[in-house]
């Protein structure tokens, strides 16, 4: 890691001024954030001393599994610091997410020149720079920015800096969990991950005891640093559940007999309780544990009643991951911008994956990471801002493809001009 400072610390300045000027020149560092933000709901509710309560409907005291703490509590320090609403406030915590997103770059833009070559990271960097997809995201006042942090912090700490020893393999361990803690997006990669870095360390790589020894020690020190908010979670609402509690929420939201597997339909009708009155009436009614519960029923439900059109929206909504949902788009330029923000980053990231496959197999870790990443939202609900932590790793693997063909163009060159 030696001689790596100075470019990451290049890379993670240009990315953050970039994207904090771009963010002032649009006036969205001191603009409202939206009124349906439940994590900055949260977050106030948290310095109100009311706790970590449900942030949908009038205030009231209802215990919340919608979010895992982590970036809740860092905007409660900010606000408890700088003040609890305000333009100082929102600029502050828009800030500190554009910091995120210029280390993350850093980190994947050293994960890039490790796996692959220079020139490629480079490429990526500027790839990740100027994504109009993060350009328009960024300064948003969620913890995108920060789930995007973890994955590159875990997955350069797999690949640049394998953990050898054995309480620095329990250390990573802790720092799965930690990362867990901010945003559990991740968490199917989390596998895969461990493999990479398991193949990262020499002796005894081929021992499947040794990897056995290697991936307990991770999940031990994982299961330790979730276990505070899982006891908290446990004696609150009486069940043992992975960090949060609203995936049957999402899953309903996204496959019920008036979705078509998006947020909202092509009607603009939205049915998610942050947005619909009347589910955010029966949220109320029946507290927000009771609603999830009553998600879980109707989608387990429906599931089985209609099995070929819950198949149907996951394809539907993979689709809209690599390509775009254009459907949506409410002008000819705005079709334009969604071209170039999804669907050519997305046919080059495929194109790449297979050239890494083909080609350059080190790089393995990436397509895994890509392919994994998803699957939830195949299955449950699917948003732009979804795709955005992944993204700079579909922007890696889609400057392979860029790299690939300029190099194959290059030597095309040189055969006609030796023959000539």
């Amino acid at each position: 890691m030696q001689g790596n400072w100075k470019p990451f610390l290049t890379v993670a300045g240009v990315v953050f001024i970039v994207h904090a000027g771009l963010a002032g020149v649009r006036g969205k560092l001191t603009s409202p954030t939206t009124p349906y933000n439940e994590q900055y709901r949260m977050a106030q509710y948290l310095l109100q001393g009311r706790g970590f309560v449900c942030p949908v409907g009038p205030p009231r005291d209802d215990p919340s599994s919608w979010y895992v703490p982590g970036y809740i509590a860092l905007m409660t320090a900010v606000m408890a610091v700088v003040g609890q609403s305000g333009p100082a406030t929102l600029s502050t915590i828009r800030l500190l997410n554009l910091a995120a997103l210029g280390v993350s770059t850093g980190l994947f833009f050293l994960v890039a020149r490790r796996l692959l070559d220079r020139p490629t990271a480079w490429l990526a960097a500027a790839l990740i720079c100027l994504s109009p997809t993060i350009v328009y995201k960024s300064p948003e006042v969620w913890d995108t920015n920060w789930a995007m942090l973890v994955g590159a912090a875990l997955l350069g700490l797999c690949v640049l800096a394998p953990p050898r020893r054995s309480l620095a393999v329990f250390a990573a361990g802790l720092g799965f969990g930690a990362g867990a803690l901010v945003n559990p997006c991740w968490t199917l990669c989390y596998p895969a991950w461990v493999v990479c870095a398991w193949l990262g360390r020499r002796p005894d790589r081929r021992r499947v005891l040794d990897f056995t020894r290697y991936a307990g020690l991770i999940v031990a020190g994982f299961a330790v640093a979730i276990a505070p908010w899982t006891i908290r979670n446990y004696v609150t609402f009486g069940k043992l559940l992975y960090l949060r509690g609203n995936l049957p929420m999402e899953l309903w939201v996204g496959n019920a007999p008036w979705s078509d597997g998006y947020f909202f339909n092509q009607d603009g009708e939205r049915f998610h309780p942050v947005f619909n009155e009347e589910q955010a009436r029966r949220m109320g009614r029946l507290g927000e544990w009771g609603y999830f519960q009553a998600c879980r029923e109707d989608v387990g439900r429906w599931w089985r009643q209609n099995p070929e059109r819950f198949f149907r929206l996951a394809l539907r909504r993979m689709r809209w991951f690599w390509f775009g949902r254009h459907e949506l788009a409410r002008s000819p330029t705005h079709h334009v911008i969604r071209v170039a923000a999804t669907t050519v980053p997305g046919t080059l990231a495929i194109l790449g994956a297979v050239i890494v496959l083909w080609r350059r197999r080190r790089a393995w870790i990436l397509v895994a990471t890509a392919v994994i990443f998803p699957l939830i939202y195949y299955a449950a609900l699917f948003m732009v801002r979804y795709r955005l932590p992944v993204e700079p790793v579909l922007l890696i693997l889609a400057a392979t493809a860029l790299v690939t063909a300029a190099r194959g163009l290059r030597r095309l060159a040189r055969r006609e001009a030796a023959r000539s």
